[in-house]
């Protein structure tokens, strides 16, 4: 490793209440003269190291397909595709660094494990391993109909299935960030082979097309283009707000026990959000609302397990070609107008994206573990609209936005 080696790069952490017991602490502009953890009565050299198995692999993938295409009456096409893929080398990773657990949670039916929160070593702080797994596939099947170009139209329609398992999708260029931010019940040390975060589910594409010509010398021709694109939303998380494992020093990536009974959740009284018999009214009704977690009480939420709402597209394009005589020689020139998410130009609650922030929602607070029972202890606030937003930014949004073309 070029830099995360643990002797190139370390960090000082200090907080006010440490640099306050220092009455000459200044900031020194001299590379030579700066403090250390020690200055501070830390323990010296809290680096990261990043390390790779000695036989990792790049990743690496198996995958075959399988079509055939058919005449069918009236002129139409039919085709039938399923793609298949087999991770054989995909990227996993495991901080070595973290003390080992030795208890469970207590007080109710998830009894996941739970982290000290140390370092087994605490020269250093993360020490991430990068090395392989082949666990992991996916697959999709289409089936399409197209009606080839015939009197001025032409037109197609298909449909896909999708879906696709991972350990780890490995979307961040650190490792440090590949190993924390995935959704875990046990830690990130402990993944589970779970949806992908580009899981597709169900997808609808469709186009219809038609020609006007016009004018046998000279003339042109006015085409206008319809299409339309319906998928599954995208996938996300149930998790917690706080950090109920401590496998990391990060909130928000445990995923809750979905309670199926008031008794699967130690609610407490809070003096802004209620009682625990009317948080856990809220909150029960959240969940019978919302169709994923209604389906799995009584276990934990899934890594990716839930969708935002199906979506729907539509884009429009008209296409204007003349014909000119310049001198002795035909010429053509094409104008066109491409009008993106077309629906939402029409109506502004049509053609809606949307996402989850990090691809996480914490609906439930985990505030502390009691010191005298064990027991964890859990808030719950009704979310006060829904749990996803609106995509409102960027060219592939919920905007319609038009190009115009020559």
């Amino acid at each position: 490793m070029y830099t995360n080696n643990g002797v190139l790069l370390a960090s000082v952490a200090a907080n006010a209440s440490d640099i306050s017991k220092d009455s000459n602490f200044v900031f020194s502009p001299d590379i030579t003269q700066q403090y250390t953890n020690e200055d501070f009565g830390k323990v010296a050299g809290n680096a990261q190291i990043d390390l790779f198995a000695k036989d990792f692999k790049y990743p690496q993938t198996f995958r075959t397909s399988l079509a055939v295409d058919a005449k069918l009456p009236w002129g139409l096409v039919g085709t039938l595709e399923g793609i298949y893929s087999k991770t054989l080398n995909n990227i996993v990773y495991q901080n070595i660094n973290r003390t080992q657990p030795t208890t469970t949670l207590k007080g109710g039916p998830d009894n996941r494990t739970i982290y000290p929160g140390s370092f087994i070593s605490s020269k250093y702080t993360d020490v991430i391993l990068g090395y392989n797994t082949n666990e992991g596939s996916t697959y999709s099947l289409t089936a399409q109909l197209q009606k080839p170009f015939a009197g001025g139209w032409v037109g197609s329609a298909a449909y896909t299935f999708g879906q696709t398992k991972v350990i780890n999708d490995g979307t961040s260029s650190q490792n440090s960030s590949n190993w924390v931010f995935n959704e875990s019940v046990n830690g990130q040390n402990n993944l589970d082979l779970t949806y992908s975060d580009f899981d597709l589910g169900s997808r609808v594409i469709g186009f219809v097309s038609k020609t006007f010509k016009y004018g046998k010398k000279i003339g042109g021709a006015t085409t206008i283009s319809l299409f339309y694109t319906g998928e599954s939303g995208t996938r996300f998380s149930y998790t917690y707000s706080g950090n109920l494992v401590k496998n990391s020093n990060t909130n928000g990536q445990d995923l809750i026990y979905i309670p199926a009974q008031q008794s699967d959740i130690n609610l407490v009284d809070d003096n802004a959000l209620g009682t625990a018999a009317a948080q856990w009214t809220a909150l029960d009704e959240f969940i019978k609302g919302d169709e994923y977690l209604n389906a799995n009480r009584g276990g934990y939420a899934e890594r990716n397990g839930a969708r935002t709402p199906f979506t729907n597209i539509f884009d429009l394009k008209i296409m204007q070609e003349f014909n000119v005589m310049i001198g002795s020689r035909k010429r053509g020139v094409q104008i066109s107008l491409d009008v993106f998410n077309f629906g939402n130009m029409v109506n502004a609650d049509w053609g809606r994206r949307y996402f989850v922030t990090n691809d996480a929602y914490n609906l439930i607070n985990f505030k502390a573990i009691n010191s005298t029972s064990g027991n964890p202890e859990f808030t719950f606030r009704k979310p006060t609209n829904t749990v996803w937003n609106i995509d409102e930014s960027g060219i592939n949004s919920s905007i319609w936005q038009a190009q115009l073309g020559v």
